[in-house]
């Protein structure tokens, strides 16, 4: 079987799914990470690798939902930002997946 994986490159989401993916390739089947820039977070997974999307971080995406001056955001708000940033993040990478 062939298997992808998709992730933002940051190590926050791309290492809890490397166990999975070990597991999957000791199964022997091929796995393929497809991954947002930075891509370099996942060279050290040893997997192949490809970057999709526009070279994008997620830092700069949420770079431009960040709000004027310091302030206090609430819950509501912070998981607003985070559905929007990761929305946002995620569509410059979908035509590259297909």
């Amino acid at each position: 079987m062939r298997i992808l994986f998709s992730a933002p490159g940051s190590a926050a989401h791309v290492f809890p799914m490397v166990p999975t993916a070990q597991a999957l390739r000791s199964a022997g089947h091929d796995v393929l990470f497809a991954g947002q820039a930075p891509i370099t977070v996942l060279r050290p997974t040893g997997f192949p690798l490809v970057e999709v999307g526009d070279g994008t971080t997620t830092a700069e995406i949420f770079a431009r939902f960040g709000t004027n001056g310091p302030k206090e955001l609430t819950q509501e708000e912070i998981n607003r930002l985070a559905v929007i940033g990761f929305a946002e993040h995620s569509r410059s990478a979908l035509g590259d997946l297909f």
